[in-house]
């Protein structure tokens, strides 16, 4: 990391950017050096972020062989520097483009795709409503048919921070029919872990009842 920095301080970022755009040779040893640069420390962040690498990255969203890349190097960044990141994701077109990026994925690759996104949305309220606005819910709820109960949980707890983050939670509530769909999967589901996040889920939702 010492030495990534020292590059990145040195002036390689712009340089490694450009390699990947003009789709050079380059770009394969260019890529996992950027999207590793966010968790090296201040000095490659602060390079990063004079090349406009967070919009570098949010581009690189919508390729699907780099998406879950793009994103896990977003919620790093934003894990250690949530101003400059949360500026990048709020508006609606990359918030959009996250969450067309996401319906894209094939269901082998869902997991893996999701989890940046679940960092992202615990970590940042503005950035996780900017995702529910583009339609993540809608999404998440579509995806919960996946055979996999890791996947089904890790989706549960992507919903559950949209809740914890909105600004109406009777609304979310009633919109998109959640307490039926967590009795539903607490009474029907068969991984006891799914069951125990729809009944945390319940018992958030007791605190804001619908009436």
């Amino acid at each position: 990391r010492a030495r990534q920095e020292q590059a990145a301080a040195a002036g390689i970022v712009p340089h490694l950017i450009r390699f990947v755009e003009i789709n050079s040779f380059l770009k394969e040893f260019a890529l996992p050096i950027l999207f590793a640069l966010p968790r090296a420390g201040p000095a490659a962040r602060k390079a990063l972020g004079a090349a406009g690498a967070a919009k570098f990255f949010v581009a690189l969203v919508a390729q699907e062989a780099r998406s879950t890349l793009a994103l896990d190097a977003l919620a790093s960044w934003l894990e250690r520097e949530p101003e400059p990141i949360n500026a990048v994701l709020t508006p609606h077109e990359t918030a959009a483009r996250i969450v067309a990026a996401l319906r894209a994925v094939n269901a082998r690759a869902i997991e893996e795709a999701f989890a940046p996104v679940l960092r992202i949305a615990k970590r940042s309220p503005p950035v996780n409503r900017a995702l529910a606005r583009a339609g993540l819910v809608a999404l998440i709820i579509e995806r919960l048919s996946h055979r996999s109960a890791s996947v089904r949980l890790g989706l549960l707890r992507l919903l559950f921070s949209v809740y914890e983050f909105t600004e109406h939670p009777k609304q979310l509530i009633t919109m998109f029919g959640l307490v039926d769909l967590a009795r539903n999967l607490l009474e029907n589901d068969r991984s006891v872990l799914v069951q125990e996040m729809a009944a945390q889920m319940l018992d958030a939702f007791g605190v804001n009842r619908v009436v």
